[in-house]
């Protein structure tokens, strides 16, 4: 039991972040920094699909993965080599957070 009210403090301070960063070009940024052989993870399919298009129209060939941000150790399964730069979605590093 959260008698302070520090959880609701909290919460509310990571909505208002959240909220803060929306539009803000991080996707884009992402995009532009991308590089060939990049693995770009995403938290849901659909994120995943949508950045893909997007790089097509900028006329990149990207690699994408959906991992769960519950599950951070799928990354070392998508890389064992770890020779491959993974880029984590803000999104999934946010809800990893």
């Amino acid at each position: 039991m959260d008698k302070y009210g520090f959880g609701g403090l909290v919460r509310n301070l990571i909505k208002r972040a959240r909220d803060d960063m929306r539009q803000t070009g991080r996707t884009t940024s992402m995009l532009e920094r991308v590089q060939p052989n990049d693995l770009v993870v995403f938290h849901r399919p659909e994120s995943a699909k949508w950045f893909e298009r997007k790089a097509r129209e900028a006329g990149k060939e990207v690699r994408t993965a959906v991992v769960s941000p519950e599950n951070p150790s799928l990354l070392s399964e998508i890389n064992p080599s770890g020779r491959q730069r993974i880029v984590l979605d803000h999104d999934w590093v946010e809800i990893y957070i």
